[in-house]
């Protein structure tokens, strides 16, 4: 019973893979051994062979590099590629000739400022409690997020109702009669264009009578600066 346990643990163990990255920036080949369905890019890093990368699903290309098949060398993208057994049953080489270009080491330098799994660590502004809002829910968000816990209240910006009119017209609210009815019980009123219930409390927001004054002046709209 213990060789037939111990037999299919080895068959169902993955298999160990060898792994030979070629024309490495120093000249050297460098061995690694890994397992079925290893990343190679992870591969390589635990190797010391850092390929360049930008992104983790092969969409900015710099990661390329060939693996060397029976049938000739193919292109693949070192950060998605998962390892197989090759069908030999020998070594798997991997070309990364691409990494002593000038554009690679750039990109490398350049990436190694950010550490491995960056992109599930950033956390986007909409979810940092930054949010846009005007009076007494004015924008709040954090000034240095270097220090999380100190907040900087920030004013909303001035709505264009804050701008009074330059030159008020002081006249009464005027009714007028329905259109083809001399009928003084038809006489209607005109409607604010702004009510009160929209802005109960804002100052700076025109009354209601400056608008219908306004109008009964005979003031075109775009004579009437608010």
């Amino acid at each position: 019973m213990c060789v037939v346990v111990a037999t299919v643990t080895a068959l169902s163990a993955p298999s160990e893979i060898r792994v030979r990255f070629v024309n490495t920036p120093d000249g050297k080949d460098v061995i690694a051994k890994a397992s079925a369905g290893d990343i190679l890019i992870n591969v390589g890093d635990a190797a010391g062979v850092r390929v360049p990368r930008a992104c983790r699903n092969g969409l900015c290309r710099s990661c390329l590099c060939d693996v060397v098949e029976s049938t000739g060398p193919v292109t693949i993208t070192a950060c998605n590629t998962k390892l197989a057994q090759p069908e030999n049953g020998g070594e798997l080489v991997v070309d990364v000739y691409r990494m002593s270009s000038k554009e690679d080491k750039i990109l490398a330098s350049s990436m190694s400022r950010f550490s491995d799994g960056w992109e599930d660590e950033f956390v986007p502004d909409y979810k940092r409690n930054i949010r846009n809002g005007m009076g007494e829910d004015s924008v709040r968000r954090k000034d240095d997020f270097s220090k999380p816990d100190e907040w900087t209240t920030y004013e909303p910006l001035p709505s264009f109702a804050s701008q009074a009119r330059r030159n008020p017209v002081e006249q009464p609210r005027e009714p007028f009669k329905a259109a083809n009815d001399d009928d003084d019980d038809d006489e209607v009123t005109f409607l604010a264009a702004w009510s009160d219930d929209i802005f109960p409390d804002d100052p700076n927001v025109p009354d209601s009578d400056d608008f219908n004054s306004a109008i009964v002046a005979g003031l075109a709209p775009w004579e009437r600066v608010w």
